[in-house]
């Protein structure tokens, strides 16, 4: 049964998101900071850089079902500490690790570790939460988590040329390492995932796979694919290639010199410092009764725009300011997605349908960096990337105002119905 009080409910999620904020720090500096210093990590090439940024969701895609398995046979508290643990392993092994394979093998571990927390902790916002407030739910758990992605990037991007790449990884490491007994704390041991899964919603195997081809839903998993690949796979992986491309490996803003890896980390930990207020603001303004559709559509438009204005030649104020809109439209993006999907999950069976739902986002986030590092060895490949996505984004919105569309007719429909039976009675 659902909680039916906040108090209850900020508290759960909030410690689960703690949580996986900690787990993802090391995760989250590997992509401002790896694609600069890659020999330093025991590396060869560019090429082996996108593989190992792409690997570990890679290896979440068929390990995502039998996570969904397990947190049915286990409690919610004993997954997510053993995510924990595999986190600490794989970040004090960044620290350590040199050479190809033994980076692989920790990217492995990693992708354990994120499908355990992922699976778990959206269950658990989804669990905790009604139609009336899973926007605010959503966005909360969003925003907090990602505040590990704030300290990757931006603490990552700064001390990684001064302290070192192994130093730092260490460090983080250890860091993780308190998520551990937070969780322990604060969630209950006879929490059971069996108990996630709302009876009067669950539903049998064929009929789940009906509601999978339903266009709206599958619109919904479509759309999370798409903003998982243009935003955690894309834009996150070649930031700072994309600076040192265009405006050298230091850069000079306003009489401050910085380097391209402290500066990519800087304007993507933006974005984490907005989110733990924004993503909840803008899920809790999607509870609304305009809807969801709407903000998600001015959203694609104005990212659309953003992408395509990063493909051209602009002084590098004007540029790292397109940056900071693509990525509000992310947040808001982000959070609307995740809140489509939770509204999906909780009308069929949770755990099945955030299980497919991270599939889905992993395989986006996993083609992203390989994609864009492929097409940007080529003459004005990153250009295209850019130009490639702005167009996508722009074709999403477009299914998204038919859909909005439908619904209007739909909801009017249903109102003249409704007025011609109160006449006759």
């Amino acid at each position: 049964m659902k909680s039916t009080s906040d108090q209850p409910t900020n508290k759960v999620v909030t410690f689960v998101a703690v949580a996986t904020a900690l787990a993802l720090i090391g995760d989250s500096m590997l992509y401002v900071v790896l694609p600069i210093y890659y020999k330093e990590a025991g590396l060869d090439s560019l090429w082996q850089v996108g593989v190992i940024l792409s690997i570990n969701r890679f290896v979440r895609l068929p390990l995502h079902p039998f996570i969904g398995y397990f947190y049915k046979k286990t409690s919610l508290r004993t997954g997510i500490i053993i995510a924990l643990v595999l986190a600490v392993i794989s970040t004090l092994g960044y620290g350590l690790a040199s050479g190809f394979v033994l980076w692989i093998l920790l990217r492995c571990i990693w992708g354990i570790a994120w499908s355990l927390l992922k699976i778990g902790g959206m269950s658990t916002a989804v669990f905790y939460s009604t139609a009336a407030n899973r926007g605010r739910v959503i966005g909360l758990y969003n925003g907090i988590y990602r505040i590990g992605s704030l300290v990757g990037m931006l603490v990552g991007g700064i001390i990684v040329p001064f302290m070192g790449f192994s130093t730092t990884s260490i460090i983080f490491g250890f860091m993780s390492m308190i998520g551990i007994p937070l969780i322990w704390m604060a969630v209950s041991g006879n929490t059971h995932t069996t108990d996630i899964d709302n009876p009067t919603a669950s539903i049998n195997g064929s009929a789940f796979v009906r509601y999978l081809l339903n266009k709206r839903t599958l619109l919904i998993i479509s759309s999370g694919f798409i903003i998982a690949l243009l935003f955690q796979g894309v834009f996150a992986s070649i930031i700072s290639t994309a600076l040192e491309f265009n405006y050298g490996e230091n850069i000079m803003i306003f009489g401050w010199l910085f380097t391209v890896t402290a500066l990519a980390g800087i304007i993507q930990a933006l974005r984490w410092m907005w989110e733990p207020f924004l993503a909840s603001k803008i899920g809790a303004l999607t509870d609304g009764y305009k809807g969801r559709i709407p903000i998600y559509i001015g959203s694609l438009v104005i990212a659309a725009i953003s992408f395509g204005l990063l493909a051209l030649n602009m002084n590098v104020i004007i540029w790292i300011i397109v940056c900071i809109v693509v990525m509000l439209a992310a947040t808001s993006l982000t959070t609307v997605s995740d809140a489509f999907a939770s509204d999906s999950a909780s009308s069929s069976s949770i755990i099945s349908f955030i299980t497919l739902y991270s599939i889905v986002l992993d395989l986006g986030s996993a083609a992203g960096p390989i994609l864009a590092f492929s097409i940007i060895s080529f003459t004005y490949g990153l250009q295209a990337v850019f130009i490639a996505s702005s167009i996508i984004l722009l074709i999403l919105a477009l299914f998204w105002v038919f859909a909005l569309v439908h619904d209007r007719k739909e909801g009017t429909k249903i109102y003249n119905q409704r007025k011609e039976e109160a006449i006759l009675k």
